[in-house]
């Protein structure tokens, strides 16, 4: 088991398997510039969560059937179905 000798055909690497033309190089070409996010052509909405009443700003989540269609909130993670939340005037489009 476990506690016998070391177990046959195994290959160990130690640290002078891994020779100069096999380590990765460092290239100072790289730069930590921000690069901006493309802008969503999906409508952005100002919604209030029914369960834990906290605003939220999400873009819509498209369900294969109207009932899946809706929000996710960031704070509890209820699923808040766009209908219901319609119904209830807790959502609004932003522009």
């Amino acid at each position: 088991e476990l506690g016998g000798a070391a177990p046959e055909g195994v290959l160990v690497h130690g640290p002078a398997g891994y020779g100069g033309d096999r380590t990765a190089r460092c290239n100072p070409s790289g730069t930590f510039d921000r690069v901006a996010e493309a802008p969503s052509s999906e409508p952005v909405y100002e919604v209030e969560c029914p369960h834990c009443h906290k605003p939220f700003r999400a873009e819509l989540l498209d369900g294969a059937a109207p009932r899946y269609q809706g929000f996710k909130c960031p704070h509890c993670k209820l699923f808040v179905p766009f209908e219901r939340a319609d119904e209830q005037e807790l959502v609004e489009k932003l522009d």
